[in-house]
């Protein structure tokens, strides 16, 4: 039923394009696929994807080696 409502709220190309991108990432949950939709991330090919979920360097950061 929920995604049933998010095909009625949002353009039918964009929902078909969410549920795809759903699909070939093994994504399949409502949630995955509403903040597709509302941030439009269907559009962004998987290397602009992948690049939203890098760790910017920092000074701050601890490698692996500072962990016991």
């Amino acid at each position: 039923m929920g995604l049933l409502s998010l095909a009625k709220k949002h353009d039918q190309a964009d929902f078909l394009k969410a549920c795809n991108k759903a699909l070939s990432l093994n994504r399949l949950t409502y949630k995955f696929v509403k903040n597709m939709l509302l941030n439009k991330t269907f559009e962004l090919s998987t290397e602009e994807q992948s690049d939203l979920y890098l760790i910017p360097e920092h000074t701050n950061l601890r490698g692996k080696e500072q962990f016991n």
